[in-house]
């Protein structure tokens, strides 16, 4: 989630907040709301669910997603493999 890093004294985005804006971003987004979901620093308002990413009252189903993956996104790129998937277990967002 994006947060305040206190050893980089900056406010650092997380992998949840830079990929949720993309399959709804196929799909014409005002700016203004990409900014919003970017900015989203409280894991509860984004929802897994099966069959869907949510967030708050916009949703984004399987089908986005994979269109998404095809079109948009090509890549993630992260400093550490482990960071970002310890925290994902910490919101309990997967397992193992």
């Amino acid at each position: 989630m994006r947060h305040f890093d206190a050893g980089l004294a900056t406010t650092v985005h997380g992998f949840s907040t830079c990929s949720s804006p993309r399959p709804r971003s196929l799909h014409a987004l005002s700016e203004q709301l990409l900014l919003a979901i970017a900015a989203e620093e409280r894991a509860e308002a984004f929802r897994f669910l099966d069959s869907r990413l949510t967030w708050h009252e916009l949703g984004a189903g399987l089908d986005d997603i994979a269109a998404a993956r095809r079109v948009a996104v090509t890549s993630f790129g992260s400093c550490s493999f482990s960071e970002p998937r310890d925290a994902l277990r910490r919101l309990g967002l997967i397992e193992g």
